[in-house]
C-alpha cells in the first residue's frame, strides 16, 4: 500500500494526474498574448464552454460540503449548493452582457461603468474571494482524500532513526494531497493559462458527472433502496427546508449568490471565451445546470451514508469516507484522481483570473500603462504563484468547508450590489457604488459580530443596506459621465459582430421603441426571442429539478 492506497489505485492516480497535467501544459504552445492567457483568444465552441463552466464551478469541496450538510441535516443540506439554483436562469441573461463589454477581467467590467476607483476595489475583493475559494477547494479536496483513505487502516512508516511506527494517515494524506494538487495546477496553469483550464475541464467535467453517481448503487444497496432510506429517516430529514436551512436562510443564500457571481474573478472567462454570445450563454447556463443535477447525487450520498454510518466524528470527511468504503479497488483510485484533478481545473482558472486582475488592472492600468504584452504576461505568471501561497494559507487554517464557501460568497457579494444597480439604473454612479460596497461590508461585519440575528435575515439585511446606500448616495451626487453612462449602455446592449453601433449615441443605438422600461432611470431593452425563450426554459428546468427532488425524497406513505 502507498499512503493507504492499494497499488492499483495509486497507479491510476499517477497516470490520470500526469495525463491531465500534460494536456494543460501543452496548451501553453497556443498562448501568445494576454487575450490568449485570460480568455483563450475567445475561440471555444459551446461544448468546451459548457464543460468549462461546469468544471470551473464544480469541485470536490462542493461535493464534500453538500455531502457533509446532507449528512447532518438531510435533504435541506442540498441548499449548500442549490442556493445557486435560483440564480441559474439569470446566467442566460448575464453571459451575453459580460461578453458584450469585451473585457479581459472582471475589474474591467466595473471600470467601464464606474471608473478606476471602483475597478481597484473590485480587484481587491475579487482577488480575496478567489484566494478564499481556492483555499476552501484545497482544504475540501484534501479532507475528501483523507476520508477516502482513512478506512484502509493504519499506515506503517519508519522514523529518522529507522524505527518502525504505525499511525493513522489523516495528517500525512491531508498535506500530501494538498501539496500535489498545488504543484500540478500551478505548473500547467502558468504555462497554459485559461486555454489549459478549458481543455482539462472538458475531460474533468465528463468524469465528475460519472463519479458523482458511481457510489450510489453501492450505498443504496446497503440501505434497502430509496424505500429503505425513506423508512429509516425522520420526516424533517426528508424536507427541503429544516431548522438548519429555514426558508428565510435559503432565500438569503439564493439572493446573495446572484450578487456574488458577478464579481467572482473567473466570470469573464466562463462567459467570454466562446466564439460568440450563444456559445457563452449555453455554456454558462447549462454547464451550471449539470452541476445542479450532480448536486442531487451528492445529497443522496450524504443522506444514505448517515443511515449507514451515523457516528462520523467529522461530517466534512463523509464524502471521502463513503466512497472509500463503497468503491472497489481501481474505482477508488479513479475517484481520488478525479477529485484531485477537479480541484486543479478550478484552481488554475481562478489563479489565472486573479493574476490577470493584478497585472492588467493594477500594474497595467495604474502603475505602468505603457507595459508591453510580454511584461504583462510575465507578471501574470509571477503573481499567480503569490496568489496560490495566500490560498494555501487560507486552506490550511479553514475549519469548515461550508463555512468557508459562505464567506467567499458573501465577500464577493458586497461589490456585486454595484454591478446590478449599474446595469438596471442609469443614475447609479461611482460614489453610489463605493457607498454600496462600504455599507454592505460594514453591515455584514456588524451583524455577524455584534448581534444574535439569524443568518438568513443577516444576509438580506446587509444586501438591503448596500442597495439603499447606493441609491441614496447616487441621488445626492452628480450623475455619471457620458463615458460611464450612455457609452456603457451602448456597449452593454450591442451584440458581438454589430460593432458599428458602438459609435452611435444611446438614443440611436437603442431607440425608444426598442426599450421595455425607461422610467425613473430604470433602463431595460426589449428582450429578443432567443433571450426570452431561453430564460423561460431555464426556469422550467429549475421547477423540474425542485419537483423531482421533492418526489425522490418524499416521506413514506405519501405516494406520488
Amino acid at each position: 500500500m502507498i499512503l493507504g492506497m492499494e497499488y492499483l489505485d495509486a497507479i491510476i492516480v499517477v497516470i490520470y494526474l500526469a495525463g491531465i497535467t500534460l494536456i494543460g501544459a501543452l496548451a501553453g504552445r497556443s498562448v501568445k498574448s494576454r487575450e490568449d492567457y485570460l480568455v483563450g483568444g475567445r475561440r471555444f465552441n459551446r461544448w468546451f464552454m459548457l464543460f468549462h463552466a461546469f468544471g470551473t464551478g464544480t469541485h470536490s469541496d462542493q461535493a464534500a460540503g453538500v455531502v457533509a450538510e446532507s449528512y447532518k441535516s438531510g435533504l435541506s443540506g442540498i441548499w449548500a449548493q442549490w442556493n445557486w439554483m435560483i440564480s441559474t436562469p439569470f446566467y442566460w441573461l448575464l453571459a451575453p452582457l459580460i461578453r458584450r463589454l469585451r473585457c479581459l477581467t472582471v475589474a474591467d467590467v466595473y471600470r467601464l461603468r464606474y471608473g478606476r476607483a471602483v475597478s481597484a476595489i473590485t480587484v481587491i475583493v475579487s482577488s480575496i474571494g478567489a484566494c478564499m475559494a481556492m483555499g476552501v477547494m484545497l482544504n475540501g479536496t484534501s479532507r475528501t482524500v483523507q476520508g477516502l483513505l482513512h478506512w484502509k487502516g493504519p499506515m506503517v512508516y519508519y522514523d529518522w532513526m529507522g524505527h518502525i511506527g504505525i499511525t493513522q494517515p489523516e495528517p500525512a494524506v491531508f498535506y500530501v494531497a494538498m501539496g500535489i494538487i498545488t504543484l500540478l495546477f500551478v505548473g500547467y496553469g502558468i504555462a497554459g493559462g485559461i486555454v489549459g483550464a478549458i481543455r482539462t475541464d472538458l475531460i474533468q467535467g465528463i468524469m465528475i458527472i460519472l463519479l458523482s453517481f458511481l457510489a450510489l448503487p453501492f450505498v443504496l444497496g446497503r440501505v434497502g433502496g430509496m424505500s429503505g432510506l425513506r423508512e429509516a429517516l425522520e420526516p424533517e430529514k426528508l424536507a427541503l427546508v429544516s431548522s438548519d436551512f429555514s426558508i428565510v436562510h435559503v432565500i438569503g443564500l439564493c439572493v446573495v449568490s446572484l450578487f456574488s457571481i458577478v464579481s467572482q474573478a473567473h466570470i469573464v472567462s466562463v462567459t467570454s471565451a466562446g466564439k460568440n454570445e450563444l456559445e457563452g450563454r449555453i455554456g454558462m447556463t447549462y454547464g451550471n445546470f449539470l452541476k445542479r443535477f450532480c448536486t442531487v447525487g451528492w445529497c443522496l450520498l450524504g443522506i444514505a451514508w448517515f443511515v449507514t454510518k451515523p457516528d462520523l466524528p467529522n461530517p466534512d470527511t463523509a464524502f471521502g469516507d463513503a466512497v472509500g468504503a463503497l468503491l472497489p479497488v481501481g474505482f477508488a483510485g479513479l475517484m481520488i484522481a478525479t477529485i484531485m484533478a477537479a480541484a486543479m481545473s478550478t484552481c488554475d482558472s481562478m489563479m489565472v483570473a486573479v493574476s490577470g486582475l493584478i497585472s492588467e488592472n493594477i500594474y497595467g492600468d495604474l502603475i505602468n500603462p505603457k507595459a508591453t504584452e510580454r511584461q504583462i504576461l510575465i507578471l501574470s505568471r509571477v503573481v499567480a504563484v503569490l496568489v496560490v501561497v495566500l490560498a494555501l494559507y487560507y486552506g490550511v487554517t479553514q475549519e469548515s468547508i461550508f463555512g468557508g464557501l459562505k464567506s467567499f460568497w458573501e465577500v464577493t457579494g458586497t461589490i456585486g450590489v454595484a454591478f446590478w444597480l449599474g446595469v438596471l439604473w442609469r443614475r447609479m454612479n461611482a460614489y453610489g457604488a463605493i457607498a454600496s460596497f462600504v455599507v454592505a461590508s460594514g453591515t455584514r461585519f456588524l451583524l455577524a459580530n455584534a448581534t444574535s440575528m439569524a443568518e438568513g435575515p443577516q444576509l438580506l439585511a446587509w444586501l438591503g443596506a448596500g442597495i439603499l446606500a447606493g441609491v441614496v448616495v447616487s441621488f445626492l451626487t452628480p450623475a455619471p459621465s457620458k463615458e460611464h453612462g450612455e457609452d456603457y449602455y451602448v456597449r452593454l446592449y450591442t451584440k458581438i459582430g454589430d460593432e458599428e453601433r458602438l459609435e452611435k449615441p444611446l438614443d440611436e443605438a437603442i431607440p425608444p421603441e426598442q426599450r421595455l422600461i425607461d422610467v425613473g432611470g430604470i433602463f431595460l431593452p426589449k428582450p429578443s426571442r432567443e433571450t426570452l425563450n431561453g430564460f423561460l426554459v431555464a426556469w422550467a428546468i429549475v421547477a423540474a429539478l425542485l419537483i423531482g427532488a421533492v418526489l425522490l425524497f418524499r416521506p413514506p406513505g405519501l405516494g406520488l
